[in-house]
């Protein structure tokens, strides 16, 4: 039987969003270092991940030792779908 063939990215969902702002952020954290490898990523976002795109919500969490949210998102560097 033949192998599908690989869509040519690493496909992250997340669910949390402001409930969990460091669990948010190991989705994003993953996707950066897949792309700094070399790899395309995309990210969606799910139930209550979907918030984090409301205008000024990812720049007001805070990620203990990362800083804000909004900054991890934007550093991942990748698509982002909900």
């Amino acid at each position: 039987m033949a192998q599908p063939e690989s869509p040519g990215y690493v496909l992250y969902v997340t669910t949390h969003g402001m409930d969990a702002p460091m669990k948010a952020a190991l989705t994003f954290s993953a996707a950066r270092a897949m792309r700094d490898y070399g790899r395309q990523t995309k990210v969606v976002l799910l139930d209550d991940a979907v918030l984090l795109l409301a205008p000024g919500v990812a720049d007001h969490l805070e990620v203990p030792g990362r800083g804000k949210l909004d900054s991890l998102m934007k550093a991942a560097g990748t698509e982002i779908h909900c």
